[in-house]
């Protein structure tokens, strides 16, 4: 159930299946020396020769390394059996490995003298070609990503680009829009102020010719004499700030 999918995915990890194919090459290598080592080992016995104590240290720490890795093939061949089920026989590739590792583990148990069936991890390469396959589709994969967010942030920025020319526009518009009121309301601003100044000039006007017609008419005005003298003055006044008005008459 969940414990055979959370395995499965931890075996395929990119970090788990770089581990294992580092520890495939260094196996290869190390049996390599082995080899070699036994071989050097054989012809000094054949010579009646001591073997030097560095070589049966160097070949004790090939051994013991050798020895691990094999384990550690077959811990994860076994996970991968039980995360995978019978999925993992329809495999070519974890079928080769499950081949090569039970024969090193019987060349290891039977205490064969001959380690060349190790040489035959280089048969496991699949697993290099596959690590490099999932670290392209990864790269290609972030690429996409990456592509995919640059064309959103480019179509964001046209929109942006796009709403700050309408908005430049619009308050064009609106100033422009905002001058023509301002020179509307001025030219009302002036017409009110002509119009103030004519009914002030048609008001002066009126009571001059109103005065002076009762006075020709020897009519008694209501008014007092102190307001006979005050309409006199306006009438005086009028006459000095404008002497060209005609004056209207019945």
């Amino acid at each position: 159930g969940n414990i055979r999918q959370s395995l499965g995915r931890l075996l395929e990890q990119q970090e788990v299946q770089l581990i294992t194919t580092a520890l495939i090459y260094l196996d290869l290598i190390a049996s390599t020396f082995r080899i070699v080592l036994q071989g050097k080992a054989n012809f000094t016995e054949d010579e009646n020769h001591r073997p030097d104590e560095g070589s049966e240290s160097i070949h004790w720490l090939i051994r013991s390394f050798t020895s691990f890795t094999l384990f550690f093939f077959m811990i994860e061949i076994a996970s991968l059996i039980f995360a995978f089920g019978t999925r993992c026989f329809w495999h070519l590739g974890y079928v080769a490995d499950i081949i090569i590792i039970m024969l090193c583990l019987s060349s290891e148990l039977t205490s064969s003298e001959s380690k060349a069936i190790r040489l035959l991890g280089f048969l496991r390469i699949w697993r290099f070609a596959r690590l490099v396959s999932t670290t392209l589709d990864m790269a290609q994969d972030q690429h996409n990503a990456t592509k995919s967010c640059l064309q959103e942030a480019q179509q964001h920025g046209e929109k942006l680009r796009a709403k700050v020319s309408f908005l430049e526009e619009r308050n064009m518009n609106e100033i422009e829009h905002r001058k023509e009121v301002e020179k509307m309301l001025q030219g009302y601003k002036e017409e009110v102020e002509m119009l103030g100044e004519a009914l002030k000039i048609a008001a002066f006007d009126v009571a001059g010719a109103a005065i002076k017609d009762f006075q020709q008419k020897g009519h008694v005005s209501p008014l007092d004499h102190e307001d006979d003298e005050f309409f006199d003055g306006i009438d005086e006044d009028r006459a000095n700030k404008d002497k060209t008005t005609p004056v209207i008459t019945n």
